[in-house]
């Protein structure tokens, strides 16, 4: 277990990471229990936009895991289509205060 270090911000882009991710239509199959509701991304919005711990978000068995250091976030897990990695890529990009995604998500080949 590595304990990252705090950043200024950090909470914010991985809670705005998980709604970009599961909160997608295309990528919500990936959530816990095969979607996000509009009341859980509403929530999570509202966490985010009144600075709240984001040391909950993500907490579950997740096919895409979301880690941010520094600004910087690291996709990992499993999806099952080239396309879908792309878009989860993609979608975290063009966050507000994002600094660099690294993609390392494994497309399910069976």
């Amino acid at each position: 277990i590595d304990v990252l270090p705090t950043h200024q911000g950090d909470d914010e882009i991985r809670i705005n990471a998980y709604i970009a991710i599961y909160g997608s239509s295309a990528l919500e199959r990936y959530a816990p229990g095969g979607q996000l509701s509009g009341a859980a991304i509403s929530e999570l919005s509202d966490t985010a936009r009144f600075g709240l711990d984001g040391t909950d978000v993500a907490r579950g068995p997740h096919a895409i895991h979301i880690i941010v250091n520094s600004a910087r976030v690291l996709l990992l897990g499993e999806v099952r289509t080239t396309g879908d990695r792309q878009l989860a890529e993609g979608s975290l990009r063009s966050l507000p205060g994002v600094l660099g995604v690294v993609n390392q998500l494994r497309v399910n080949t069976r």
